[in-house]
């Protein structure tokens, strides 16, 4: 019930321009199930979860008609300006539909033969919501390891010790099999969960939004995300810590820094690598705010924020003079930055320096590398002509 008279944001998986359709909720059905109001006074039940299939996206606004980050006003259908009777005409509506399909739901339920009770079997993803959890003041042995078909947080029935939350005991199991296993009360059990990911480098610990969905902001990940030492091997720096703490200081997320680069750059979606830029920031948001993984340490993140920077500093040059053109003198943002002793909060485009360096050290060499064969080259062409040279030469001393 989170958001009942709240206003939401919704953009269906469709093609054509970006369009966000505003929603008024207005009663809460079950799980992310609401009646919600339209601009255009329909009043039905929609499922405002990013696990509904038809939607791309969903925005809640911080208060009526405060746009929220990484969307833009020209982009939203919103809500009329709605009078007081309409208001409520509205309310009534949306408390009809819902009574109708609470009545069908339960009248469904009543019909049916009881479910069976699920086990307590829960994966580390898995939120106190979902089918793992279970009442506060409720105490239960659960695998504090994951081994064999055990999962991590899984209910150990065989354990006959007495339950005493926080106590930690290994389980027999046979066969020479043993399970660490921990004592947790219900209202400790996300916290418990949350526990399975500590000691991966590659994941964050689990957290929810407002709406029971796995989802971090951009500034919590640059925060609380960290460089471990780790085995793979990829040719330069790793840049993603500061690709994701540029994009944390940016504060337009990946949809705003998407539509930034494409208005500094003064490009459209039909240019060289704009689409893919669009489409891996999407790939790099689900990957780090809500599957929450560590990107610092993950090799497949690093690749895709390189192809990024690629693409960025491909119109580098572009965007500088852009944004140089827009200054006030005759000296260049960079070159007034250095004469006034400041540092800039972000740069033109997120390219990391280190990356850069990197660029240019591989470029020399490989510059020198060519310049050495190119007058290696020379030197045996200059070598064959002048023996070529002196065998005409000495033939036609022969022939006199």
């Amino acid at each position: 019930m989170a958001l009942v008279g709240r206003y939401a944001l919704v953009e269906y998986d469709v093609g054509g321009p970006r369009l966000w359709h505003e929603r008024w909720v207005l009663e809460h059905i079950a799980n992310d199930e609401y009646v919600v109001a339209t601009p255009d006074r329909d009043v039905f039940t929609e499922d405002l979860s990013l696990l509904n299939e038809d939607l791309r996206g969903i925005r809640i606004r911080p208060a009526a008609g405060v746009v929220p980050p990484g969307v833009t006003a020209n982009q939203i259908y919103g809500l009329p300006a709605w009078n007081a009777g309409d208001q409520a005409a509205l309310r009534a509506e949306a408390a009809r539909v819902a009574q109708q399909e609470r009545q069908g739901r339960g009248a469904a339920a009543a019909g049916a033969p009881a479910p069976a009770v699920a086990p307590v079997v829960a994966g580390a993803g898995q939120s106190a919501g979902a089918s793992g959890g279970y009442p506060a003041g409720t105490l239960r042995w659960l695998a504090a390891e994951k081994f064999g078909d055990r999962d991590f947080g899984s209910e150990v029935p065989e354990v006959v010790v007495n339950k005493v939350k926080g106590a930690k005991h290994v389980q027999d199991l046979g066969q020479g099999v043993h399970l660490f296993v921990e004592c947790v009360d219900g209202g400790d059990y996300s916290a418990f969960m949350g526990r399975a990911g500590r000691g991966d480098a590659r994941v964050l610990e689990l957290a929810l939004n407002g709406m029971m969905v796995p989802e971090r902001s951009l500034q919590d990940v640059a925060k609380i995300s960290r460089e471990k030492p780790v085995s793979w091997i990829l040719p330069g720096p790793r840049t993603s810590t500061w690709c994701i703490n540029y994009l944390a200081v940016e504060g337009l997320g990946f949809e705003g820094h998407h539509e930034r680069v494409r208005q500094i750059c003064k490009v459209d979606s039909t240019a060289w690598g704009i689409a893919e830029h669009f489409q891996v920031s999407m790939a790099l948001r689900q990957a780090l705010l809500v599957d929450q993984l560590n990107g610092c340490n993950l090799l497949s993140v690093e690749i895709q924020f390189r192809r990024l920077q690629t693409i960025e500093f491909s119109y580098a040059e572009k965007a500088r003079e852009n944004e140089n053109r827009s200054m006030p003198g005759k000296l260049s943002l960079e070159e007034q930055s250095s004469f006034g002793g400041v540092t800039r909060q972000f740069s033109t485009l997120m390219i990391c320096p280190s990356l850069l360096e990197h660029v240019k050290t591989e470029t020399e060499k490989e510059a020198v590398l060519q310049k050495s064969l190119r007058k290696a080259r020379e030197e045996r062409e200059a070598a064959r002509k002048q023996n070529s040279a002196a065998k005409k030469k000495g033939g036609g001393d022969e022939n006199a």
